[in-house]
């Protein structure tokens, strides 16, 4: 009876934690409206031992975009005149964890070596 309940508290924890994000989501979509959301250019190559990833930031002029890199995607968001995001799914070959990430003036190249 306890586990049940305990069961129900998490799923109904779940389920406003979801519309809380789904209203936050909608809040900063009307606030970020003046600005645009440009998707920056993105260009996978295959070298070697490794895949380099080179984002190129169009027309943000942010010095420090923030990288988050997870297991299985990398979360970019550069911000200037206009807002850069950008989500890129890592395939499940690559070790995330030794990615090397580069920032040039208006490019990041992220080198993710694939597992031995």
């Amino acid at each position: 009876m306890e586990e049940d309940d305990r069961r129900f508290r998490a799923s109904l924890f779940d389920v406003i934690e979801r519309v809380l994000e789904r209203m936050l989501a909608d809040l900063n979509g009307v606030i970020g409206a003046e600005r645009q959301v440009v998707s920056p250019l993105t260009h996978i190559m295959e070298k070697g031992d490794s895949v380099e990833i080179v984002v190129e930031l169009l027309e943000c002029e942010d010095p420090n975009p923030r990288v988050r890199i997870g297991k299985d995607r990398i979360l970019i968001r550069a911000e200037g005149t206009n807002i850069c995001l950008k989500s890129i799914e890592v395939p499940p070959y690559l070790d995330t964890s030794r990615a090397k990430v580069r920032n040039l003036r208006d490019m990041l190249i992220i080198e993710i070596p694939k597992k031995r």
